[in-house]
């Protein structure tokens, strides 16, 4: 009997160490060789981060990763957050990403960009594979979530989505067959499996220095095409998203980032995501409508026409302090040494700064 326990807390043992070195290994296979820029790189670090330590989550596009900063909303607030956001972020990703986070942080308020309403898929070409992939290729690998969501992409979408297999749905051997990572740095992949949160720098915030000159900024133009919102996949995991927090008891707060507007014709699906989010009573922030509140200027505040570079990122984030400050019950953690993370980053944003300030000739 001694001897079958014995065997069993042995089986126990190397199963769960094979758990770990197998996460931290696909961890470094799917980090090495990839920028700052790299957006999968940002959110795969984000599951090395101590559990229960994000009190703010911020989720879906780009437009996410470039305009809220963890850090600084941490300087001045305390307030712990990082930033899980991917480029064109659909909303079954999304879903299936809180599913995988929520075993591993408890957030008390996830923020999501209303973006994704307005973002249609072409389902007949491989080009857009990111659109289904995105964020979930950053799961771990082992993750019972990451076989369920690639299920639920297979199952719900036509085009290239039908012919996925699971060469695709393993991000560290596509990355390996997609990028030149160079003479491998054996040093670097030591340090990637054994202190991988060494690497996440910004929280997942993107840093931009890059100066995009817009003459105005206006929000998106009518169609001439009806689209009904509800009838759309994206908006049936939106739902699914609301859901899955109201259970967990988390509350939810859209955003809509500034752009420009002007180059898209999709403002009948904004106006019924507006009608939805009133009827459903959850709070937004609309941050056209506080450009001339908050300070955005058009001429030095963006790195292109859809996205803010750092200084516009500030000005969003600062209001951003403010209103979570008013609205919601969060800890100021600093001086808590289970945030050290957050207490010790050292990354120059102000010589982010002085770079666009020149740039303009400020």
């Amino acid at each position: 009997m001694k001897e079958k326990i014995f065997v069993i807390i042995k089986t126990i043992v190397f199963l769960l160490i094979f758990v770990l070195l197998f996460q931290r290994f696909s961890i470094a296979l799917q980090v090495y060789g990839t920028g700052p820029s790299d957006p999968n790189r940002r959110a795969c670090l984000f599951f090395s981060l101590p559990e229960n330590t994000v009190d703010v989550l911020f989720v879906g596009t780009s437009r996410v990763y470039g305009s809220y900063i963890p850090q600084q909303i941490y300087d001045k607030t305390g307030i712990s957050s990082a930033v899980l956001a991917t480029s064109a972020q659909s909303y079954q990703n999304t879903y299936w990403l809180l599913k995988e986070v929520l075993q591993h942080q408890q957030p008390k308020l996830v923020v999501l960009d209303i973006h994704r309403v307005v973002s249609p898929v072409d389902k007949s070409s491989k080009d857009f594979r990111l659109y289904y992939t995105t964020g979930i290729s950053a799961l771990p690998d082992l993750s019972i979530n990451k076989i369920r969501a690639y299920r639920d992409i297979t199952s719900d979408h036509s085009g290239w989505a039908k012919e996925m297999t699971i060469y695709d749905a393993y991000s560290f051997l596509e990355f390996k067959n997609i990028y030149d990572r160079g003479t491998p740095d054996l040093l670097s992949i030591a340090n990637l499996m054994i202190n991988p949160i060494s690497e996440y720098k910004t929280f997942g915030y993107f840093s931009s220095a890059a100066v995009y000159p817009l003459t105005t900024l206006q929000p998106n133009i009518s169609s001439s095409v009806y689209v009904d919102l509800k009838q759309t996949p994206d908006f049936k995991h939106l739902q699914k998203i609301v859901t899955l927090l109201k259970d967990k008891e988390i509350p939810l707060l859209f955003v809509r980032a500034p752009y420009d507007g002007s180059q898209f014709n999709d403002m009948q699906l904004y106006s019924q995501a507006f009608q939805w989010i009133e009827e459903q009573r959850i709070p937004f922030i609309d941050f056209f409508d506080l450009i001339d509140t908050i300070g955005i200027d058009p001429a030095t505040d963006f790195c292109d026409k859809n996205h803010l570079n750092y200084l516009g990122a500030k000005k969003v984030t600062q209001y951003m302090e403010g209103y979570l400050q008013e609205h919601y019950t969060l800890e100021d953690h600093r001086g808590d040494s289970k945030y050290e993370l957050w207490e010790r980053s050292e990354y120059n944003y102000k010589e982010l700064e002085k770079q666009i300030l020149e740039k303009v000739g400020r």
